[in-house]
């Protein structure tokens, strides 16, 4: 029985700590014009972001509504560049694959989404649940 407790307290643990992350979730976007393509979401509850299937980072530009590929702006984050998803190769404008938001920025989301005053808090001030409920029938 103390065998089964420790395999089952270890299962939880591991599921906890890697069960956010998803890779490759298939995405169909509509642009404001009707144009579709499709993208992949990667990422987890505190980061994520949208790609082609080379693996090119697509983001959305607040100012005008369309997605564009990504280059990486002067503070880590990510910039729209003048290139619309669909409209071309990005290669061709000297982007890479796998573009993505600095670590000090991703740090700064976790702790932003832990923080218990925030809004976006998740409920677990230190990000640990203090209880697991089980049910049974």
């Amino acid at each position: 029985m103390r065998t089964l407790r420790l395999l089952f307290f270890i299962s939880i643990t591991i599921s906890s700590v890697s069960a956010t992350w998803f890779d490759d979730i298939p995405r169909t976007i509509t642009q404001p014009d009707g144009e579709m393509f499709d993208c992949f979401v990667t990422g987890d509850q505190y980061g994520r972001r949208l790609h082609d299937r080379n693996d090119f980072t697509i983001i959305l530009d607040p100012e005008d509504g369309y997605y564009y590929y990504a280059d990486r702006g002067p503070d880590g984050d990510l910039v729209p560049t003048d290139l619309r998803v669909g409209l071309g190769d990005p290669r061709s404008i000297g982007l890479e694959p796998g573009y993505d938001i600095s670590q000090e920025i991703r740090r700064l989301l976790k702790s932003t989404t832990l923080n218990e005053n925030s809004e976006l808090s998740d409920g677990y001030p230190d990000g640990i649940p203090n209880r697991i409920i089980i049910h049974t029938s």
